[in-house]
């Protein structure tokens, strides 16, 4: 009869732990005296928290300390520092399990900066030695650097994300598919030095390498996707189809859509929308007439067809760029006014063009 597996669990570490601590190899002077070492706890409790200073353990066994802190966004992001008993050994996996056991407490978290000791590096799979650097984190009490490897990792079922940034000349388009792969259920602009508009598409730049620490984009920012690989194919046909658009050699997208949100009225909205021609444009309120078979509806929704097309969760292909103020004026884009100009000035251009 084979035993079962032991788990590696986070628990708390109390002041009355303090002792605890001369046990684990840290890059601090806490080899001393025990008032030193509950001066320490008492000060990354007052920073951090309790829940956040914790001990590794399986069973019985104290395998390492380990403390947790914001990074980059208090939210998603988080940076761990990981210090091993004086062993300093760490066990074929441990490393995998700190860092699901990280993510099964913090639920919230989806980007982690795990700082572990040079000596942990025998446990790293291929692939995170690739994504590990080295830094300087502290200094030991002979004011020597002391050294770590500083290990990037994404939850798993984020690094899964169905989603692909494209940059374009006025903007980036960011896509995303459906739950199966095989249809495209949003399509969102974005604007150079603007925040992501939901946590979705903050998750999938963070993970691209595209925010700065006060998590705005940068569209210059070379794109680094960690899993290219697991993006549908129906993300890579999308943005060839955009690709083509912007240089004027198509006017019809021929994309499978799967609308996953909206009210009976938005769907209506957005229905009419995907049936306005390339280079036409018509008023809300002829939107609105057009949806609910109504002159007289059209008037009393027009404002309510505005709030619908704001709400349009799959721009461009369903073109709510086409649609303008009663005045004639560019108002109401969710990716901004100047990515509208930008799009409609396109499609006038290449309409006129064809023309000629």
């Amino acid at each position: 009869m084979t035993s079962a597996k032991v788990k590696l669990v986070l628990q708390p570490l109390f002041l009355k732990d303090a002792d605890e601590l001369s046990e684990w190899a840290l890059p601090l002077n806490l080899e001393g005296t025990k008032k030193e070492r509950v001066d320490f706890l008492r000060k990354m409790e007052e920073r951090l928290g309790r829940e956040k200073v914790l001990l590794c353990k399986k069973g019985r066994q104290k395998r390492a300390l380990l403390m947790i802190e914001p990074a980059l966004f208090g939210r998603c992001g988080l940076r761990a520092r990981l210090w091993p008993d004086k062993t300093g050994a760490f066990a074929a996996g441990e490393i995998e399990e700190v860092i699901e056991a990280i993510f099964e407490r913090e639920k919230e978290a989806f980007d982690l900066q795990l700082c572990l000791s040079q000596e942990a590096v025998a446990d790293l799979s291929e692939k995170q030695k690739e994504s590990a650097r080295t830094i300087i984190y502290a200094e030991n009490s002979r004011g020597q650097p002391q050294q770590a490897l500083c290990l990037h990792v994404f939850r798993a079922e984020t690094a899964k994300e169905a989603g692909l940034l494209v940059k374009l000349p006025f903007a980036s388009a960011l896509l995303f598919a459906n739950q199966k792969g095989n249809a495209i259920s949003s399509l969102q602009f974005l604007m150079d030095k603007a925040k992501p508009g939901s946590r979705r598409e903050e998750n999938l730049l963070l993970m691209l390498g595209q925010l700065d620490e006060q998590g705005d984009y940068h569209a210059e920012w070379e794109i680094k996707d960690p899993r290219p690989e697991r993006v549908p194919e129906i993300l890579h046909r999308a943005a060839g189809e955009i690709e083509e658009y912007v240089r004027g050699e198509r006017r019809l997208f021929d994309l499978p859509l799967e609308i996953e949100t909206g009210s009976v009225f938005q769907r209506k909205i957005w229905k009419t929308l995907a049936d306005i021609p390339y280079g036409v444009t018509l008023s809300y309120e002829d939107l609105a007439a057009q949806a609910l078979g109504s002159r007289k509806k059209g008037r009393a929704y027009a404002r309510a067809t505005g709030a619908a097309c704001a709400a349009n969760p799959i721009a461009l292909f369903i073109p709510c760029h086409r649609v303008i103020g009663s005045s004639g004026h560019l108002v109401g884009f969710s990716g901004g006014v100047d990515v509208k100009s930008a799009l409609l000035n396109l499609e006038l251009f290449n309409f006129r063009k064809a023309k000629e």
